[in-house]
């Protein structure tokens, strides 16, 4: 305890270049004999075992706890022979280290040779079969009646693995939801040339609580029958101009009057459709409840909006209408696989194309923070942070827990989830204890 140590890695062909000089800390879980004087379990475990780093047959991975970690940047001078390996440092060394200079910006975070891309240094996926999707793209959705970039706009975040690392493209911003859906689908069907698996997460209700599509008259399997018929009768053009108020309207006419959607603004009411539910009608209306089973597990760990609410400060109404629309499209052009209603579990072969309903309130705030920029507005950090989180838990063969059927879900609760209201990804897990946020470098040699 209180050596100091300094960390270096050596490129073929060249001296080895120290990085990193730390002291060596307390032991957290001591272990007795041995170079290894400490014993990680746990999540913390976890992320060295994303990077690479051997594991024991209990989980857990043995090293040394290290503190006061700073960056550094020099060339060692001293013979120092084998790799992966514990040095005296030579006194050259020591006195380079007392003046070395800082470490050159980007040193660990490369840049590829498109302006618009960049590696991000998580743990190089060795072969295919080491995650479960070779890509993913993330999407905020709007509800927008007019062209619009920036806050409150749509913001598509993709990337994809190569033996490099995870290759994050620059996020895009379209002005509306048409051209969306054709960046989308151009994305997707190239990914697909190319024999990928991809995970595509939506920012928008992928369906409602259980009984619309009978109060609607609708034929079943109900999901179905209800992506045909938002498809068949929802409007929306190039400029954004859409019908969604108006949808809405005839919904609460044919389910009875009053509800169960509400939130339009004030020149879009009609007898059927009002701006305020309050004093109008509750729920359950006409035996329609407020919530999925799948929003009252995303309720415990985030702050939600009705599905039925069209807009009036909150447009998730709004956006799951004129999403749902484009979700058709988009999943008849690629021939995706709707999660979960076309089965729980990760794809077995390739290509695939898995589109899975996203809440990003869900995704912890640190993974918010490491996307964040001051240029752009939070609906940008917020699919990014996504992109992160999904292939970090790829990685870690978590996805394959996060995509299956949820154990705990009770009987009478899961066929409406499976024919009828959908579920959100990561709605039932614990983010914050799951693999602890880092950009992973590639500093072991």
């Amino acid at each position: 305890m209180g050596d100091r140590l300094i960390l270096a890695w050596k490129e073929t062909g060249r001296s080895p270049t120290a990085y990193l000089d730390c002291t060596v800390a307390a032991p957290t879980s001591p272990v007795r004999t041995g170079l290894v004087v400490d014993r990680l379990d746990g999540m913390s475990a976890m992320s060295l075992m994303v990077a690479g780093y051997p594991g024991t047959e209990n989980g857990e991975v043995e090293g040394i706890h290290l503190s006061s970690v700073r960056e550094c940047c020099f060339e060692l001078s001293g013979d120092y022979a084998g790799r992966n390996a514990i040095h005296k440092l030579a006194d050259d060394d020591i006195r380079q280290l007392s003046a070395e200079a800082p470490l050159p910006l980007g040193t660990l975070q490369k840049q590829s040779t498109s302006e618009d891309k960049l590696i991000r240094p998580l743990r190089p996926r060795v072969n295919p079969a080491a995650t479960a999707f070779d890509a993913y793209i993330m999407v905020d959705w709007s509800s927008k009646s007019q062209p619009a970039t920036g806050k409150d706009s749509i913001w598509i975040a993709c990337a994809e693995w190569d033996s490099e690392g995870l290759i994050q493209d620059d996020p895009q911003n379209p002005t509306t939801r048409v051209s969306a859906v054709e960046v989308i689908k151009a994305k997707l069907q190239a990914w697909k040339r190319e024999q990928k698996r991809v995970l595509v997460g939506f920012d928008f209700a992928f369906a409602y609580p259980a009984g619309f599509a009978d109060k609607l008259n609708l034929q079943e399997p109900s999901w179905k029958a209800l992506y045909k018929y938002f498809a068949a009768q929802v409007t929306d053009d190039e400029r954004n101009r859409n019908n969604r108020d108006k949808f809405a309207s005839d919904c609460n006419q044919k389910v009875g009057g009053g509800g169960p959607f509400w939130g339009c603004g004030e020149k879009a009411q009609t007898d059927w459709l009002k701006q305020k539910r309050v004093g109008r009608f509750q729920f359950p209306h006409h035996g329609l409840k407020e919530w999925r089973a799948t929003e009252d597990e995303a309720r415990k760990r985030a702050v939600t909006q009705s599905v039925w609410k069209l807009n009036c400060g909150v447009s998730v109404g709004g956006q799951t209408i004129l999403g749902i629309k484009g979700l058709v499209e988009l999943s008849e052009a690629v021939g995706a696989h709707i999660w979960p209603f076309d089965g729980w579990g990760m794809p077995s072969t390739a290509p695939a194309t898995w589109f899975a309903e996203i809440f990003p309130s869900l995704v912890p705030p640190h993974y918010l923070e490491a996307s964040t920029r001051s240029d752009r507005p939070k609906d940008c950090a917020q699919v990014q942070a996504c992109v992160q989180l999904a292939a970090e838990r790829d990685a870690a063969g978590l996805l394959a827990t996060d995509l299956a059927k949820p154990s705990d879900l009770h009987s009478e609760r899961l066929r409406p989830v499976e024919d009828e209201e959908g579920w959100i990804l990561w709605c039932n897990v614990d983010l914050k204890c799951s693999i602890k946020h880092t950009e992973i470098s590639r500093l072991s040699g």
